[in-house]
């Protein structure tokens, strides 16, 4: 109804799919993920069900690699799962049409060497994934890329109050005022998928200038430490910004990947943990279309 193709991993799927009169598929590989996939002996079973039945065609074939960031050396991990995928790409070179196999990491390596492993430069199809957020922006060589973030987040003061040295912010007290404090609360917590990891560990931006993230972050809010930019005379409903560009762009930039270093984690699940009730404004042009 969607007009969707699915990617099939199993013959469960590909026999209900048929049954359901569903046309075109892709079918995924496993090389060496060990997550989805057929197997390279499932090649000739794969192969019995398209000779015998017209309903499904399969328009594309697909692997996932594991360690891309290993740029195709010799004994790498990716230089085998690529041969591997190629043999199979021969078997079933009468089935597909198109062949893809390299992600983000994949991609900014600047895999164009790939046409080795290939006859036919049809087969070198891409699926970036984290690079559609604009990361990361270092290559797997720590080389920087062009990239640049496209996803800013946003919250709002809720309110203002100030604290006297000594007194304790938010549940268990894990925050402590070493001297008389400006305390925002901001409409931003682990219920919209800003990670309760991040307690005394992030940063946020207020007109351009860091200030940490005190206490624990709870459900639906959390607090900074605007001591010392009381001089900006920050107000009730004041925009911050939990990661992405402040005010003044791309000048501003707190990034999402530093973010997830200080709790030891990648910025693909700060990116994604971004729950549905945050609406999006997607912008383009200078136009905006904010989500229902």
């Amino acid at each position: 109804q969607q007009h969707l193709t699915p990617v099939i991993s199993t013959f469960e799927a590909l026999y209900l799919l048929q049954k359901n009169q569903v046309s075109k598929v892709h079918l995924k590989f496993d090389t060496g993920m060990s997550r989805l996939g057929f197997q390279y002996n499932d090649l000739s079973k794969i192969t019995n069900f398209l000779q015998d039945q017209k309903g499904v065609k399969v328009e594309g074939i697909c692997t996932h690699f594991s360690q891309s960031h290993d740029s195709f050396l010799e004994d790498g991990v990716t230089h085998h799962q690529m041969k591997y995928f190629v043999k199979i790409e021969k078997e079933l070179k009468n089935y597909f049409q198109y062949s893809h196999s390299l992600n983000s990491d994949a991609i900014l390596n600047g895999y164009s060497g790939t046409e080795a492993y290939h006859q036919d430069k049809n087969y070198l199809g891409a699926r970036p994934g984290i690079a559609l957020y604009g990361y990361p922006r270092l290559n797997g060589q720590g080389k920087k890329t062009n990239l640049k973030p496209i996803m800013s987040l946003k919250a709002s003061i809720a309110s203002l109050k100030k604290i006297k040295k000594g007194e304790s912010v938010s549940y268990n007290g894990t925050w402590k005022s070493l001297r008389e404090s400006l305390i925002a609360v901001v409409t931003i917590g682990y219920g919209d998928g800003y990670q309760r990891g991040l307690s005394n560990q992030a940063w946020m931006l207020y007109q351009g200038q860091r200030c940490p993230v005190i206490g624990q972050i709870c459900m639906d809010y959390c607090m900074l430490d605007l001591t010392d930019l009381r001089h900006l005379n920050p107000k009730v409903g004041d925009h911050v910004t939990v990661w992405g560009y402040g005010e003044a762009g791309e000048s501003e930039l707190l990034s999402a990947e530093d973010l997830a270093r200080q709790v030891n984690t990648i910025s693909y699940e700060l990116l994604t943990d971004v729950s549905l009730r945050i609406p999006r404004i997607y912008l383009n042009g200078g136009t905006s279309v904010k989500n229902k």
